[in-house]
């Protein structure tokens, strides 16, 4: 698994929820922002197909994710907030 590329993030505000994730849901892809279990803010790429979804929720699991904000234009924001199981949203 973990077959998107994560690039690590600097910011210089702080992080108010350590354990929240940012979806921005488009037609055809999303870009996610989480931090890491290390602290690190990540941000990867993803399409929009089911076992993109799967793969991250996957990741964001692993990495003690438990609320999401989401972003989406139109439709497209149902997919995750369904895949997204037991992530707050």
């Amino acid at each position: 698994m973990d077959n998107f590329k994560v690039k690590e993030l600097l910011t210089g505000l702080p992080i108010v929820n350590h354990h929240a994730a940012d979806m921005d849901v488009g037609s055809k892809e999303m870009v996610v922002t989480y931090t890491n279990s290390d602290g690190r803010i990540c941000q990867f790429e993803s399409g929009c197909f089911t076992g993109n979804l799967d793969e991250t929720v996957h990741i964001l699991q692993r990495e003690g994710v438990t609320d999401a904000a989401m972003e989406s234009t139109g439709i497209y924001g149902g997919s995750p907030v369904r895949k997204a199981g037991n992530i707050r949203h």
